[in-house]
Parts: C-alpha cells; structure tokens; sequence
C-alpha cells in the first residue's frame, strides 16, 4: 500500500434554485491504508456548490496527520476550477475562508476531478450518500 489518504467528497442539494425551500447534504469517504472513515450531513436553505465545499471541508477537519501525501477528488469544475485554477470566488466567501484554512496545514494536498455519475464507484457512493441527506425525514 502506498503512503498516502484518498478523499472522496459530493454535495447534492434539491430545491437549488428555491434556497428558502433546499435542502442540502454532503458526505466525504477517507482512505488510508485499509482503514475506511466515512461522514454525512444535512443542510437546510443551501446551494449545491455550498454542499460541495462543506463535503471537503468536513473531510479535511477529519485529518489526523498533514504530513502524508492526500488526495482528492471531488466532481465540482466550481472546486476544482477555485481552489486549483484561481477562480475568482463570487460566493460563498465564508466556506472557501474555511476551505483554504484547512488546505494550508497540509504539506502535500492535490485536488482532482472525477467525472460525476460515471463509473467511479467511491464517487457515486458519495453521491449517493450525499443525496440520500436531501431526502425528507
């Protein structure tokens, strides 16, 4: 096995375009070394892209180390375009402040894009995870 941690991250969030009526959720799915941690939660009045960067921030919090080379993949062009390529952060500003703290103690973080719905199976159980906080209890 080799020495590094691979996160799995996904937001969802129905109603996205009625924030007053939405109800979100996000999960994240850690790896490292055979040992599995996996996390979910729900959020009312959101967006999906707030959804998809509260996945990642929960999933960083989660670290118990900052020293090991830690992957991760998220389906959100938005993260990945932000965090990554500089993207100008028009939302949203109190999670990416949240986010960027959480990446600055790591020494070797790398963030990819998977494509979501597609045959990656950590991505669609994250997703599934995700949508299933959407759902009404």
């Amino acid at each position: 096995m080799t020495n590094k941690i691979e996160v799995y991250t996904d937001g969802a969030c129905s109603n996205n375009q009625e924030v007053e009526k939405s109800i979100g959720g996000w999960a994240y799915y850690l790896s490292y070394k055979g040992h599995v941690k996996k996390g979910a939660g729900r959020v009312v009045k959101t967006t999906n892209n707030r959804m998809e960067i509260t996945a990642i921030i929960n999933a960083l919090k989660q670290m118990k180390r900052y020293d090991i080379k830690t992957l991760v993949y998220t389906d959100s062009q938005y993260v990945i375009g932000t965090v990554t390529l500089g993207w100008k952060k028009n939302k949203n500003e109190d999670l990416w402040e949240e986010l960027f703290r959480e990446i600055e103690k790591f020494t070797d973080i790398e963030f990819l894009k998977v494509k979501g719905h597609a045959n990656d199976k950590l991505n669609n159980l994250v997703d599934e995870m995700a949508v299933n906080q959407t759902k009404e209890i």
